[in-house]
């Protein structure tokens, strides 16, 4: 029994960043969804998802393109199926995002990635524009080539994302990240719209990441983030989007009212600027 299928069929997806663990390892952070396993699962297989196709105008990277659950939803339909076949009499169960398992801290321990003070994961080649998936599997982790978790690393701890952060979210835990500002529901404080029209952003924000010396601008090589993909928000594209369009965006969790709020702020900047 060897590593050997699982790297090639989820290198022939484009995904070559692939970390293995016991699950008896890995953090629980939902007992819930372990349910979700029909099997008794022993190993866990995590994987970076690339996912930069370059920046958005006033949309952060990673919602530039259509929402990532329909891709890794697509993935592991695909893929679940040959691991089986490949490994006969194991089986596989793929998560990403609501998974059972703490996978910050998996990644961190794989030594796929390491840690930096913007608080996302960073790799090597992609920076932090990537996503993290992961497979449950029947196999026991020594039968995939686990050899012992790694030392969690940290970043250069340069400073540059702490002076771009532009609420100061990195330096107090006190104040809303940008993101989460433009994530929130309902009515905005006047400072709070003050800040979403000063950073252009209709949802997210990247100037963290802009400014991180590991992002190098690698594009990735998954089709997938390349289609469909809208750089700059206007309120005509929006209110223009049937339910079902809108539902495959990543901002369309909160609402499209929360998205149509923010651009109307936008809208307001560029009033005042123009007279």
């Amino acid at each position: 029994m060897s590593r050997k299928h699982i790297l090639n069929i989820l290198n022939g997806e484009a995904i070559t960043e692939i970390g293995v663990l016991p699950l008896s390892s890995c953090r629980t952070v939902n007992e819930r969804l372990f349910l979700r396993i029909p099997f008794q699962a022993q190993s866990v297989i995590l994987f970076l998802i690339p996912y930069y196709t370059g920046k958005g105008e006033n949309l952060s990277s990673y919602a530039v393109s259509e929402d990532y659950h329909f891709y890794t939803k697509g993935l592991f339909e695909r893929i679940c199926p040959l691991l089986e076949k490949a490994y006969e009499g194991e089986a596989f169960c793929g998560f990403s995002d609501h998974s059972p398992i703490d996978e910050r801290d998996a990644v961190l321990r794989t030594g796929l990635a390491i840690k930096g003070d913007n608080r996302l994961l960073i790799h090597d080649v992609y920076g932090s524009f990537f996503f993290v998936g992961e497979l449950f599997s029947t196999l026991s982790a020594e039968a995939l080539g686990y050899d012992g978790e790694k030392e969690v690393r940290e970043c250069l701890h340069c400073g540059a994302c702490r002076t771009a952060c532009p609420t100061g979210t990195l330096i107090s835990c006190e104040r809303t990240c940008l993101s989460a500002l433009t994530q929130k529901k309902g009515e905005l404080s006047e400072e709070e719209r003050r800040i979403i029209r000063q950073n252009g952003t209709a949802w997210g924000c990247d100037a963290c990441q802009n400014v991180c010396p590991y992002n190098k601008g690698t594009i990735t090589p998954i089709s997938f983030f390349h289609r469909e993909r809208v750089t700059r928000l206007e309120k005509s594209k929006l209110l223009s989007m049937d339910e079902e369009s809108f539902a495959r965006r990543a901002f369309a969790w909160r609402g499209k009212q929360t998205v149509l709020r923010n651009l109307e702020i936008l809208e307001e900047g560029e009033a005042v600027f123009d007279r």
